[in-house]
Parts: C-alpha cells; sequence; structure tokens
C-alpha cells in the first residue's frame, strides 16, 4: 500500500435556485500536493435531467477534466478539511463506490437528501476506512459547523477564499 499526503476540502457554491441550500461538493488535491489552489479534483452529485434524481458529476486530472474552483461564477469558497494520509487508489475507490442516490443513509431530521448529506456520507465511508478528517462525529452538528464556518470566510493571498476546519 502507498499512501501519500492528499489535502481535502468542502467547496461551496451558491445555489441555482433561490432558497435552496448552498452546494456542497468534495475537494481533493493530486496525491503528494498539499495545496487546493490549481487544478483540483472534485466529487459531487448534481440534479439529473428529470431535476428530481441526482446523479454523480464529479471532475477528475485522471480524466482531464479536473477544475480551478475560482473558474467557476457561482464558488463562493472552500472549507479546508487539513491535509490527510492516505493510499489514492483506496481514497478514490471509497468515493467511486459512493451513490448518487440516497441508499440507506438517513439525513437528520427535517432534512432532504442532497449534495450535502452526500458529501457528509462520503466523508464517514473514507472514515471507516481509516482516514482521518477532524471533523465533527454528528452529522448535524457537522453541517452546522461548515454553516457557520461560511460566515466566516475570508479571502487569502492566492485568492481563494477560505476557512479551516482543522
Amino acid at each position: 500500500m502507498v499512501t501519500s499526503i492528499m489535502r481535502v476540502g468542502i467547496a461551496l457554491y451558491t445555489p441555482l435556485v433561490h432558497g435552496e441550500e448552498s452546494h456542497w461538493a468534495l475537494v481533493v488535491s493530486q496525491p503528494g500536493q498539499n495545496s487546493l489552489s490549481g487544478t483540483v479534483n472534485i466529487y459531487q452529485i448534481v440534479h439529473g435531467p428529470n431535476g428530481k434524481d441526482f446523479m454523480l458529476y464529479h471532475r477528475t486530472t485522471d480524466n482531464r477534466q479536473g477544475a480551478n474552483l475560482q473558474a467557476s461564477s457561482r464558488y463562493y469558497g472552500l472549507v479546508d478539511l487539513g491535509p490527510v494520509k492516505a493510499d489514492p487508489d483506496v481514497f478514490l475507490a471509497v468515493i467511486e463506490d459512493e451513490e448518487a442516490g440516497q441508499g440507506s443513509y438517513n439525513p437528520p431530521e427535517g432534512k432532504s437528501w442532497s449534495c450535502v448529506w452526500w458529501v457528509i456520507r462520503t466523508l464517514r465511508a473514507l472514515q471507516s476506512e481509516g482516514i482521518k478528517f477532524k471533523v465533527p462525529s454528528d452529522d448535524l452538528i457537522f453541517y452546522q459547523s461548515v454553516a457557520g464556518l461560511m460566515a466566516n470566510m475570508e479571502e487569502v493571498s492566492d485568492g481563494l477564499r477560505s476557512v479551516s476546519m482543522y
């Protein structure tokens, strides 16, 4: 097993529809990089063509579709979850095993399935493989923490609006 340092974060985007929550996407640097600026891998779910179902919409550098966060006009900011040490192949396999649909995961009471809960569920799956993140263990508190951090985001020197959770 080959381990590598990767930087992980949650990219936040303004909603497409007024009144919806911010869009969340899991952002991962290239193995060996400890930065989320420049071209990164983005893992997320989006509404499918019918507007109801969700589908995976990943942009990775492996398929030459990595993304620069600031390139999107909807990009709001980044919650930095810090560096992790993991086998990149295991890390990617766990993410790719996460389906777009809700499956057996139940969001906290009063919350509907969305990209928010997909990101949290995916991070929990990574944690179950021994990949460590310093995030709240309760999903609702995790969600509320990220929402609270959004209000405190400031531009940093590389133009990436960011706040750290670790």
